[in-house]
């Protein structure tokens, strides 16, 4: 289980004023991801087709995951896409995804996020 910390250097439950992290192993991440995407994550059913984005926050990952959309469906989004992105890859941790919705994705499935590649 993850271990409550309130700044990188090392973990202080007393000073609540900086931004919010927990420590998952070795790993401090924003605690704006929760342990049920974690868990979700963790036991999700990889297919030999998946196409995962690791990298670190704002160094372009949507723009990459939106590019890579792009080059695997022949420069246009999915068949019915309605919300762009969202409809053609997966932001793991960004929205309370349901193990139905990574199911429901076409293949091959591109999923993005921020967590270590270790992960």
């Amino acid at each position: 289980m993850s271990e409550i910390c309130w700044k990188l250097e090392e973990p202080n439950e007393a000073d609540q004023s900086l931004f919010p992290c927990f420590k998952l192993g070795e790993f401090i991440l924003p605690k704006l991801i929760s342990q049920e995407a974690l868990d979700r994550i963790t036991n999700l059913k990889v297919r030999d087709n998946d196409i995962f984005l690791c990298s670190y926050p704002r160094s372009g990952t949507h723009w990459l995951a939106y590019i890579i959309s792009l080059i695997v469906h022949n420069g246009k989004l999915p068949e019915g896409s309605r919300q762009g992105l969202f409809d053609a890859a997966k932001y793991m941790t960004g929205r309370k995804w349901t193990d139905e919705d990574f199911d429901a994705m076409k293949d091959p499935r591109i999923l993005y996020d921020h967590l270590p590649h270790e992960y």
